[in-house]
């Protein structure tokens, strides 16, 4: 076999030639599919990104206009070159996701000298709005607790009246620190009125937050200034409920639900975004006044659909 094999590579008849010739076409064959696989492997990849981040655009605007997400869903996808032809949105009857598929065919390049001139390229991706729970560190969360009754929109309204705020014994003001099982106080209060929780726990649907005993007068009035100061110095515009900064400082999450029994727990059953445009009083009189806003959106939050829905929605790529 092997004295047949050696007078079989030294023979000189072009019969080696031709099993060259045809190793060559395997490999530059192979060589081929792998780099129309990399190109189609990277248009998928660029088609995929592209449709992420345009339901993603999309889903700001839900859910309440349902037409202007479908509108920023096409143009962010058109700015990030997919043919809008090539691309179908759609908005959930409840007005709370947005869906979006792109179907084309992708042009083979070397494999046609194997008759394959396409292959099919989809991707699809599915965002959902909801009502925002598990609210941590970075979330704009501060420490005043805020009946659902007391919400109303369209309307300056006093967030943190003092005095009790109408309960006895309760100033609206709250202990995140036992959020993870430590006790607050004033300046403990105050940092996070002035920068929001950036504690360790979260904040959600039923969580139970201690009162802060006290109206925290010098905290609250410290805080206020503070945001009201940064503002000033950094928003691009003159900023008001109807036209703001996105990442203005007067923003801020409050939880909202109710007393319980024992007058010493507020149990959180939903969120509610604060404009805020004054802090006047002193002493026990002393007021933070502004707007209720919505829509708001958080970036790292969960979606908890039995949430009372009070605007403050969280987004989740969720196909």
């Amino acid at each position: 076999m092997i004295k047949t094999l050696n007078k079989f590579i030294r023979d000189d008849s072009g019969a080696v030639m031709v099993l060259v010739a045809l190793g060559l076409v395997a490999l530059i064959g192979s060589m081929a599919l792998v780099i129309d696989a990399g190109v189609g492997y990277a248009a998928r990849m660029k088609a995929s990104n592209a449709v992420d981040a345009a339901v993603l655009a999309g889903s700001q605007e839900l859910p309440d206009d349902p037409t202007a997400a479908l509108n920023a869903a096409k143009n962010y996808v058109s700015l990030n070159g997919v043919d809008l032809a090539d691309v179908t949105f759609s908005i959930g009857e409840d007005h709370r996701s947005i869906t979006g598929d792109i179907n084309r065919e992708q042009d083979m390049y070397f494999a046609h000298i194997f008759g394959i001139n396409t292959r099919n390229l989809k991707a699809h991706a599915k965002v959902k709005v909801g009502p925002a729970t598990k609210l941590g560190a970075g979330t704009g969360v501060v420490p005043i607790g805020v009946l659902q009754d007391d919400i109303k929109y369209n309307q300056p309204i006093v967030m943190k009246e003092g005095g009790g705020s109408g309960l006895q014994g309760w100033y609206g003001s709250l202990d995140l620190e036992s959020l993870t099982g430590g006790n607050g106080g004033s300046s403990t209060y105050e940092h996070y009125l002035t920068y929001g929780y950036d504690g360790e726990g979260t904040v959600g649907y039923n969580t139970l937050i201690l009162e802060e005993n006290g109206n925290m007068n010098s905290a609250n009035a410290n805080a206020i200034e503070y945001r009201m100061d940064l503002c000033a110095a950094e928003c691009d515009v003159e900023c008001t409920p109807e036209n703001y900064d996105p990442d203005c400082p007067r923003f801020v999450v409050v939880p909202v639900g109710y007393m319980e029994a024992d007058n010493k727990h507020f149990h959180v059953t939903s969120f509610a975004a604060f404009f805020i445009m004054d802090y006047t009083g002193n002493g026990k009189d002393n007021y933070i006044t502004g707007q209720f806003i919505k829509p708001y959106y958080i970036t790292g939050a969960e979606v908890d659909d039995t949430i009372t829905d009070n605007g403050v929605y969280a987004r989740v790529l969720c196909e």
